[in-house]
């Protein structure tokens, strides 16, 4: 424990020490990247083995997985709670919205990230029922979206090349499908899934690899227009690994679907690159701001 603690205090003091870096893009990708990067320090100390020795590991994949759907619950319920509670007090009229946010809504806001986790980590067969079943319904349903607004993409008179928020939700999109993916893999591997869920899963890896490949193609192109920046470079490093990794889980999906290899053996091509992104991430932390002297 002494280890990701030293790893926090350091970033917390590196991240801090900086003044009048409002305008600094190096620094603003160096706050972007740092979560991440402890994100997976945290993934270090979450998974251990019987033998004591810290890895990655599946189970914090899934935790991550159960604990955002069980968060979106709780905030769909707050939400509710809320609008009835508001418009309750509005027909006998009293207006107490604002008292409301400031003194209720703020403080279930917070709370809400802390009871998920508390939820999850407690409470492991009520969330083993929902997520999976989120993670069939939806996969599918974002398989066929994705689909859709690649083939519309030649119609819509934009392009990635030219349209530099095009390409940003190009990366959003990318990233949010990895999501998915990571998270619906994670929870296929401790279930008996179909062959059928198995290539639909195949299926969305495939597309956001199209993806990818487009927001690459697009972001090579930029850099080779208007030159490197730290962003441009940011996004392409970013990229590059989320394409390796979806070609590694995409393989992992096939030779699972045919039979050829098992759940565990799909689990690791799922979680053996995490500590790639912790390094990438560390490196746009740590070394952007310095290599750009904070431009």
């Amino acid at each position: 424990m002494l280890f990701p603690l030293m790893v926090v205090l350091i970033s917390i003091i590196y991240i801090n020490v900086p003044s009048d870096v409002s305008n600094s893009s190096s620094f603003n990708l160096a706050c972007i990247h740092l979560p991440i990067f402890l994100w997976t320090i945290t993934g270090m100390c979450f998974a251990e083995n019987e033998n004591g020795t810290k890895t990655y590991g599946i189970g914090f994949l899934r935790f991550n997985g159960d604990w955002i759907v069980m968060g979106v619950l709780l905030g769909l319920t707050a939400m509710a709670f809320t609008g009835i509670t508001l418009g309750l007090f509005n027909m006998i009229g009293f207006r107490i919205e604002d008292w409301y946010m400031k003194t209720v809504g703020i403080w279930g806001a917070v709370a809400i990230p802390l009871v998920g986790g508390y939820l999850v980590l407690h409470n492991r067969t009520l969330v083993s029922r929902i997520s999976p079943l989120i993670a069939r319904i939806f996969t599918p349903l974002v398989t066929l979206l994705l689909l859709a607004f690649l083939v519309s993409i030649p119609f819509a008179g934009k392009d990635p090349y030219s349209d530099r928020d095009f390409l940003m939700l190009f990366n959003a999109i990318l990233i949010g499908v990895m999501a998915l993916i990571v998270f619906s893999t994670g929870e296929l591997t401790k279930s008996n899934a179909s062959t059928f869920h198995i290539y639909v899963l195949t299926a969305l890896s495939v597309l956001a690899i199209l993806d990818n490949g487009i927001a690459l193609t697009a972001i090579s192109y930029r850099l080779s227009e208007f030159g490197s920046s730290p962003n441009r470079l940011a996004v392409l490093g970013g990229n590059l690994l989320i394409l390796i990794h979806l070609i590694r889980v995409s393989r992992a999906l096939i030779q699972t679907a045919r039979g050829r290899w098992e759940s565990n053996r799909m689990e690791e091509e799922l979680v053996q690159f995490l500590p790639v992104y912790s390094i990438w991430a560390a490196v746009v932390t740590f070394l952007f701001p310095l290599f750009f002297l904070y431009k």
